[in-house]
């Protein structure tokens, strides 16, 4: 493995561990609508296990705006894709 893979993985890494934080946080929420859990397993796939997106069959959306919650898109079936 090169330095870049490593700095890649170390990176990937960080974002997880830092989602997952974010994650359990959010899940502590009591008066969170059990309809979030829904939100938070897209959250957990993509943001904490890494898991890929199927890209035969899936739609993509341009967003602008750093702001724009992006496992919203996910839910949606979709992959975000910074323009």
């Amino acid at each position: 493995m090169n330095a870049s893979d490593k700095k890649k993985t170390r990176l990937l890494n960080a974002v997880a561990r830092k989602a997952a934080l974010e994650l359990d946080t959010l899940r502590q929420i009591p008066e969170a609508p059990e309809e979030f859990e829904y939100f938070y397993g897209i959250m957990e796939s993509v943001f904490v296990r890494n898991e890929p997106v199927d890209t035969e069959s899936t739609f993509y959306i341009g967003v602008y705006c750093m702001m724009v919650p992006e496992e919203l898109i996910y839910a949606a079936g979709a992959v975000p894709v910074r323009l």
